[in-house]
């Protein structure tokens, strides 16, 4: 549940805290011990993010009354057309208004003015309607201008670790993982949306290698009480601490909002992921449909429930070692977020 503050008519601040916990071993050891008296409950991730939300330039109320300043260029724009149309042609119908410059432009009214003054008038003011009702959708759903986020956590390990004579003893430890990130989105013009995005993180990656070893004359008890066998008792483990590995990410993304309403917004755009020995290059395309107005009783009442995200992603792994390694992902979520854009949380939550 994010915290949401109204910092003035243009922009709205939020928070929003994280946090989540693994047992490794299923629900039922989320509270438990292990052996040694450490509680299973590791890993665990906290953190949040601080969202500074664009809400739009117009106001979401259902007025079409135009700002008097845009109303006074509207009619110098239009008056100066029935200047030019009267000074070519002096017979047209209302050019004997029109003789002269009028000493107040802003004072002529549209029914007095030449037809294609007046038609001018019309289509500035209805250009400028259209744009505040995309914008008054989008103040439904704001535009994540700047976000912030971090996540630190501990994982714990369990690895075979050598000692000083060559053998090998089993060590467990805990290791502290950690991510930042941050994000940009503008709206370019009134439907273009342009995101980019950038996470650094640490986290540890175990061992490829993994030996067997056995150990004989185990006894195991049979169907007779008190009644034992010796059997040979084998286990796994992997050899070496987990690796330090840094990760960085960038992603760009270009988008196109539905004109109409802001119901629904696709993106594409690239991603490239380096850390370790390898760099992924990867192509993601978002598509958001909001399901307030589709779900919705009537064009001006919002019934919230939520948005879905259909993200197909093309990945392509370059390896220093190993052979290359080609994905295709399809992404199906359903989110209880307000606005149609990812933030810089999205981008590290799967640390």
């Amino acid at each position: 549940m994010d915290v949401a503050l109204n910092l003035n008519e243009r922009y709205m601040m939020s928070f929003l805290p994280s946090g989540q916990v693994q047992a490794t071993e299923g629900l039922a050891n989320l509270l438990t011990a292990d052996d040694d008296g450490v509680s299973t409950t590791l890993p665990f991730r906290v953190g949040g993010s601080v969202v500074l939300h664009d809400l739009g330039e117009f106001d979401s109320g259902t007025s079409n009354l135009a700002p008097p300043e845009l109303e006074r260029a509207w009619k110098v724009s239009a008056v100066d057309r029935c200047l030019q149309v009267c000074t070519a042609s002096p017979e047209t119908k209302n050019c004997d208004r029109f003789k002269a410059p009028p000493p107040d432009p802003t004072a002529v009214s549209p029914e007095h003015m030449c037809a294609e003054g007046a038609a001018l008038y019309v289509r500035l003011e209805a250009a400028s309607l259209e744009g505040k009702s995309v914008r008054r959708d989008v103040k439904l759903f704001p535009v994540p201008l700047f976000s912030i986020a971090g996540l630190w956590g501990q994982e714990r390990y369990k690895f075979l670790s050598p000692r000083e004579d060559g053998l090998l003893t089993e060590a467990k430890r805990t290791f502290d993982v950690w991510a930042l990130a941050a994000g940009y989105t503008t709206i370019v013009g009134r439907n273009v949306s342009i995101e980019a995005l950038a996470a650094l993180s640490a986290s540890r990656e175990e061992s490829e290698v993994s030996v067997e070893w056995c150990v004989p004359n185990v006894p195991v008890g049979g169907d007779t009480p008190g009644q034992s066998f010796p059997t040979t008792a084998c286990k796994n483990g992997l050899v070496g601490a987990p690796a330090f590995q840094r990760q960085a990410t960038l992603n760009l993304l270009v988008g196109f909002i539905d004109p109409a309403k802001a119901q629904w917004r696709f993106a594409a755009g690239p991603r490239v992921t380096t850390g370790g020995n390898q760099i992924t290059l990867g192509l993601d395309v978002p598509f958001y449909l909001q399901l307030a107005e589709v779900l919705g009783e009537g064009k001006d009442k919002v019934d919230y429930r939520g948005l879905l995200r259909i993200t197909p992603r093309v990945e392509y792994e370059l390896r220093k070692e190993g052979e290359d390694e080609r994905r295709f992902l399809l992404v199906l979520e359903l989110l209880g977020q307000r606005s149609l854009f990812s933030n810089a949380l999205d981008s590290i939550s799967n640390l």
